[in-house]
């Protein structure tokens, strides 16, 4: 399954060369088998594009940019051992790596004084998420980085690789706006009635037989307050389940 993103499309849909489209909403996700996955669910627009980079590709290319640095990688992959993460860490703090590639894992907590250098590849993995907290998740996560670089005498320089460097959050981010990008995401969520203006609840009712599945999804609308809305009742899903 990859990520796809619309310039045009409030929100991020996973493609599913299985499954089909799924396009998530405030308080249902929809799985559209039929739709073509060349083409936006929002605008129509053919202009969609996967991305994304895995740590290990990092690797690689920095090992081939910079033959002589001394490069170490932290990830789910390399932190499987015990202690691995401690030794990791400590390995940096000491002097003895020039490059650490990571995941988030490396982001948040770290105070050494000689990193003076912060690179952020593909910064807007986190906007893909369908989610409509990613544009806060992406600003804490690019403050709190950027934060790693020049904590000592130093001063500290931070790259953004990114196909949306419009995209408020990174905006915010790169000023350290914390209370515009507060004012300007409180309105968006109080026009598309998200959280804290409203209250999500998700409902999964999960059944071999569809027909059973079919007949208790329908109990939360019967069982609505008459003065509320409850979202439409979506399709079975592939594996017979009822997303609510």
């Amino acid at each position: 399954m990859i990520a796809a993103l619309c310039r045009s499309a409030p929100i991020a849909v996973s493609l599913s060369r299985t499954i089909g489209v799924i396009v998530p909403s405030n308080a249902t996700t929809a799985i559209f088998p039929n739709l073509p996955h060349s083409v936006c669910f929002a605008c129509s627009s053919p202009a969609l594009y996967p991305f994304g980079l895995g740590t290990q590709q990092v690797e690689e290319v920095l090992r081939a940019l910079f033959p002589t640095a001394r490069l170490a990688r932290m990830d789910r992959d390399t932190t499987r051992a015990k202690a691995a993460h401690q030794r990791i860490l400590r390995t940096l703090g000491s002097g003895d790596i020039d490059i650490l590639v990571g995941t988030q894992m490396i982001a948040k907590g770290h105070d050494y004084p000689n990193i003076t250098l912060v690179g952020v590849v593909s910064a807007d993995a986190t906007l893909a998420i369908p989610d409509f907290r990613a544009p806060e998740r992406l600003f804490q996560l690019l403050t709190q980085v950027a934060g790693r670089a020049g904590r000592g005498q130093a001063h500290g320089h931070v790259f953004l690789q990114t196909y949306r460097p419009e995209h408020y959050s990174i905006a915010f981010a790169q000023h350290h706006d914390f209370t515009g990008f507060f004012h300007d995401e409180v309105q968006r969520r109080q026009a598309m009635l998200y959280p804290p203006y409203a209250r999500l609840a998700r409902l999964i009712v999960d059944s071999p037989d569809a027909v059973r599945a079919e007949a208790a999804s329908r109990w939360p609308r019967r069982s609505a307050p008459t003065s509320y809305a409850p979202p439409p009742t979506l399709p079975p899903s592939w594996d017979q389940r009822r997303l609510l």
